[in-house]
């Protein structure tokens, strides 16, 4: 060798090869051969590396391949971390209240319906499961009323945090004496309107309801458990309620066909709570009556015409607030300002802009308190969030809801001042996510309700809300609120 760091030389080189050609595997385990083992077998190793992998360093593809490996370690532990977190979350939520309610009542429909229980439940069935095991984003909830993150859960309202849950459950069960006080609400038969009725007769009121179906209004009513208490104060008119979803004739033949049931149904005490349509039209062409009140049609008249197709309407199934079941692919919610028929505006508007309109200008005389000493009247127009021009990124969808509500928020915003004068508060309350509107199935996907991703709120939060600046008023006659827009108890922009 010419210098140590010149490395072997040749003659070096041709002595190795010599020996090594003269050695056989057996030879190789003779313990004198032991420095030779030692010596070549790591260089052999490398070698048969260098040739698989190529150029490419051995060193470095083991350093690689050790932190692929606890890389991979790392996010299998944190996926466990996320799948259990996300069963704890499902657990909460099936246990929660509101939804082990709305279990127990989409179980007694269900053994009610006379449908099979093979239609629709594959497709159920397994968006609840996709649904189910779909990973969260993070280990915190977003609180569904004020955004914030929050991981305890409440006992009833899962989807709301610890706060927000308590201030709503405190609400939910708010109440105040109205006894000798008249009340009118509109649309009382089912969803919000039925449950605001409950509570205003259950706080002493006297209730004048509206509805198109009044024998199965009443026949609701009837089943109450605390009926006799205050059936003496409870009247049905026929009327035309606020509609969000303008249904099609095959729902209305369903919906007559549960209305003449309930009138056989009906409990004979239960009759005197309704008023017929030749009656209130008597009452309106009495002389004390203003000449510009219009008597009243058949409210009914158009429901009895036959319908093409019933075939997205399936008879003996009802959804979650037992009417019959909408399994119509497009309704007003999704119709975009081209689909919307001539028809279906004008009942949209009348229904949800020029009824109330009507009716707060011929009852703001009597709504306002006849003594200073008296509490002040009330008008809550029920609103939605639709409604609201501040509201950035709006849908394509039901323009004609949208702008039926818009109009009430600004009749309320424009008529407050001088309704005020008259001592009467007129504000408008945004009910909150309460049912699922969208096609395919109104009522269909209640199912959904068993996990965490269904509505945050249901019936009985959306009347305690309509009706919070009317209690908070009786239990404080400093609360002179009037011409706001209300969303989550609290003070919103328009």
């Amino acid at each position: 060798m010419e210098g140590k760091d010149d490395g072997p030389s040749s003659d070096d080189i041709a002595k190795c090869a010599a020996v090594l050609q003269q050695l056989s595997a057996a030879d190789l385990q003779h313990p004198e051969l032991s420095p030779i083992r030692e010596a070549g077998l790591p260089l052999f190793r490398r070698l048969v590396l260098k040739e698989k992998f190529g150029s490419e360093e051995v060193l470095d593809f083991l350093k690689k391949k050790s932190d692929v490996h606890q890389m991979t370690a790392k996010l299998q532990r944190l996926h466990r971390v996320v799948k259990d977190e996300h069963d704890a979350r499902r657990q909460k939520a099936e246990s929660c209240g509101m939804n082990l309610r709305r279990k127990a009542d989409l179980a007694a429909i269900k053994a009610e319906s006379q449908m099979p229980d093979e239609q629709c439940a594959e497709p159920r069935a397994a968006d609840v499961d996709r649904m189910a095991n779909t990973p969260v984003d993070s280990l915190y909830s977003n609180c569904n009323m004020c955004r914030g993150e929050y991981i305890d859960h409440h006992h009833f309202y899962h989807q709301l945090c610890p706060r927000c849950a308590e201030h709503n459950w405190e609400k939910r069960h708010q109440s105040a004496d109205m006894s000798g006080m008249v009340c009118v609400v509109t649309g009382g038969r089912v969803r919000i309107g039925f449950r605001i009725v409950l509570k205003l007769l259950r706080a002493g009121a006297f209730v004048l309801t509206t509805t198109r179906y009044p024998n199965d209004c009443a026949l609701r009513f009837s089943q109450e458990s605390d009926y006799e208490v205050w059936r003496h104060r409870l009247e049905v008119l026929i009327n035309n309620a606020a509609q969000t979803l303008t249904r099609r004739e095959g729902w209305n033949i369903r919906m007559a066909k549960l209305e003449t049931q309930a009138a056989s149904q009906l409990p004979s005490a239960s009759h005197a709570a309704i008023r017929p349509p030749e009656q209130v039209a008597a009452i309106a062409a009495q002389p004390a009556q203003s000449k510009e009140v219009v008597p009243l049609p058949q409210a009914n008249a158009a429901l009895w015409k036959e319908a093409a197709v019933l075939k997205d309407f399936p008879e003996g199934e009802l959804d979650e607030s037992l009417q019959p079941l909408d399994l119509s692919s497009v309704n007003s919610w999704s119709r975009r300002l081209e689909e919307v028929s001539t028809v279906e505006l004008l009942q949209t508007l009348a229904a949800n802009t020029a009824a109330p309109f009507i009716m707060c200008s011929k009852l703001a005389n009597v709504l306002g308190p006849k003594e200073a000493s008296e509490a002040y009247g009330h008008v809550v127009n029920v609103s939605a969030l639709e409604g609201k021009f501040s509201v950035k990124n709006k849908s394509p969808g039901h323009p004609h809801t949208n702008m039926a509500k818009a109009a009430l928020n600004m009749m309320t915003h424009t008529s407050c001042k001088d309704m005020f004068r008259r001592r009467i508060l007129m504000n408008c309350v945004d009910t909150g996510w309460v049912t699922d509107m969208a096609p395919g199935g109104v009522g269909s996907v209640a199912a959904t309700h068993e996990t965490w991703v269904g509505p945050p709120l249901d019936e009985e939060d959306g009347a305690a809300r309509v009706l919070d600046p009317v209690f908070s008023h009786l239990k404080d006659c400093t609360w002179l609120l009037r011409g706001r827009f209300f969303k989550n108890y609290y003070v919103a922009g328009w």
